[in-house]
């Protein structure tokens, strides 16, 4: 939702409804792959940082200036899903592309929510990581002490200890 100051001698927020969608990294995880289109119009010195796997490049100045041209490569019937740094630019231009009648979403918070949404996963992992080390350390273990037997070759058996490899013939 979009909030506008009208009057700023009231001091008065009017709410301005948005006709825009947006959505969040967890419901894209929710989908199916093949039900949308991920696509990252930053400029080229923001996409050398990095992407969100499967996305496809396509500027905001292409979607811009001839958005039927720059989005041709893709099925018509799949969700569109742009993202930008911020999620910013990304609802600008998903909002120009629903009113050109194509089915586009902006990314709540663009390639840094991705960023921060794959840190949290990691620290998670880490954390569950950590938990089982520590309950490795505190289970017992055991040692197993071995006797090895063989022969030598002129027949005569020999066991003794394998840490020394030293035997009683």
């Amino acid at each position: 939702m979009l909030y506008s100051c009208f009057d700023s001698e009231k001091n008065d927020i009017e709410r301005v409804e948005s006709d825009m969608k947006e959505i969040k990294i967890s419901d894209i995880n929710a989908m199916s792959p093949d039900s949308y289109v991920l696509i990252d119009i930053r400029d080229e010195g923001s996409l050398l940082y990095g992407g969100i796997p499967g996305a496809v490049a396509v500027s905001r100045e292409e979607i811009f200036k001839d958005y039927r041209m720059a989005l041709s490569q893709f099925p018509s019937d799949k969700a569109l899903i742009l993202y930008c740094q911020r999620g910013e630019v990304s609802q600008e231009a998903a909002d120009y592309l629903e009113q050109q009648g194509l089915n586009a979403y902006s990314l709540i918070g663009g390639y840094n929510a991705y960023l921060i949404s794959t840190m949290q996963d990691e620290t998670v992992d880490l954390k569950e990581k950590q938990k089982k080390a520590e309950e490795e350390k505190k289970r017992p273990y055991y040692c197993l002490y071995i006797r090895w037997q063989g022969f030598h070759a002129d027949g005569q058996a020999v066991s003794g200890d394998p840490e020394t490899q030293t035997g009683i013939v």
